[in-house]
């Protein structure tokens, strides 16, 4: 947030630009652990566990400036009326929560597989277009709705099951659509923008999470390898920066960048890890043996 309002000196630009990125991309994170085998790793679990902590404050971040109209500055007014819908949704959510959970455990035994794709459906569109006549973002009505169903019923093993290909489907077509409508016209201010933005991202979200593991584990190996892991932006940040077209292209970008930067070095953290981990042994050998000298 400094750092863009030093360059640019609007805040309102610099809230949705810092909002936009503070998560990572957890479709891609958990797409990177399906597809090089990391489940059995110590820091798995780590990474899990922040993006679920990182998403659910994003989901908050969206419900508070989502009230403001796109190019418009953030007023303390559109905040204050996020909130209170904030709170009032999530007490509805924990007032209804019991009874609808019933009706989840009930519902194998009158939908059939065949319509779950388009009860699935419809229970997310119809209640987002209420939604979004009162301004309110549809994010937090998915996130309420994901842990209204029951984990250990047969409508959620029955989701799992058939909705998978959907659901690689529309994260694909989101990612496609977001960057399509995109105008990407920079002029030479924004890039330089983008440039510096793109690595204080970077060398913070590597120092952050490297910080934070540390504190939780002890062990500097876990630590750097869940932090070259969670680089890479992805899906919300394309929301909050969709939010504002002045912010749009830029975040656009940034997303790339930093998703191509996360993936290589997702793949290598490893390996990286190794190498700085014999560096540092070496090291306190060579500084053990001056001190023994």
């Amino acid at each position: 947030f400094l750092i863009s309002y030093l360059l640019t000196k609007d805040i309102s630009f610099s809230i949705f630009i810092s909002s936009a990125l503070y998560p990572t991309g957890t479709a891609i994170t958990v797409k990177l652990i399906e597809n090089y085998k990391r489940t059995p790793y110590t820091e798995t679990d780590i990474v899990l566990g922040i993006l679920i902590i990182e998403d659910l404050i994003c989901i908050i971040l969206v419900s508070l400036i989502a009230p403001t109209i796109a190019g418009e500055k953030i007023e303390l007014k559109k905040i204050t009326i996020g909130i209170i819908t904030i709170v009032l949704l999530m007490t509805l959510f924990f007032v209804f929560r019991k009874p609808v959970e019933k009706i989840f455990v009930k519902l194998p035994t009158i939908v059939n597989e065949e319509v779950l794709a388009f009860l699935v459906l419809g229970l997310v569109l119809a209640p987002s277009e209420i939604l979004r006549k009162f301004n309110i973002s549809e994010i937090l009505l998915a996130f309420f709705l994901g842990c209204i169903v029951p984990e250990k019923s047969e409508i959620y093993t029955s989701m799992q099951r058939n909705l998978y290909g959907l659901k690689e489907f529309s994260a694909g077509l989101f990612f496609f659509l977001f960057t399509f409508g995109t105008d990407l016209h920079l002029n030479l201010n924004n890039i330089t923008i983008i440039i510096i933005l793109s690595v204080v991202s970077i060398i913070s979200k590597i120092i952050s999470i490297y910080i934070g593991t540390f504190l939780t584990t002890k062990s500097k190996a876990t630590s750097s390898r869940t932090a070259l892991s969670m680089i890479q932006r992805g899906e919300f940040s394309l929301v909050i920066g969709g939010i504002n077209p002045v912010v749009k292209p830029i975040i656009s970008i940034i997303v790339i960048i930093t998703s191509f930067i996360g993936v290589v070095l997702f793949a290598y953290a490893p390996q990286i890890t190794n190498y700085i981990t014999r560096s540092s042994k070496k090291q306190i050998k060579r500084k053990e043996n001056l001190y023994r000298k």
